[in-house]
């Protein structure tokens, strides 16, 4: 019966036996193996996809280029119209005017006639 408590974990102490060390010694050589496995096909793949990503952002930087010329364009023949409007509107109240002054100048004739 001793033998099989050498071999067995010591519950007093916590500690793991002789057995269970090794074996938790293989588990992490296999773990470790695993990840060194993974990490050699890792590279791989990111090394297309920051190409990839790479491509997509000088796409899309050119696009929001093009866009922001668009903008400044647009704002100028925005800024274009509204001049025109303005002056639109001053003609049109001077048109008012002239109207205003011509009614006048009629019915001082009718009087003098």
């Amino acid at each position: 019966m001793d033998d099989v408590d050498a071999e067995s974990s010591d519950h007093l102490t916590g500690r793991p036996s002789k057995l269970e060390d090794s074996t938790l010694d293989d588990d992490r050589r296999r773990c470790t193996a695993h990840k060194d496995d993974h990490a050699m096909v890792k590279p791989e793949r990111p090394l297309g996809n920051r190409i990839a990503v790479k491509k997509y952002r000088a796409k899309k930087k050119a696009h929001n280029a093009y866009l922001e010329e668009e903008v400044k364009k647009l704002r100028a023949v925005n800024r274009g119209l509204i001049r025109k409007l303005q002056f639109q509107a001053t003609l049109e109240a001077e048109a008012v005017r002239l109207r205003s002054l011509l009614m006048d100048l009629k019915a001082k004739i009718v009087e003098n006639v």
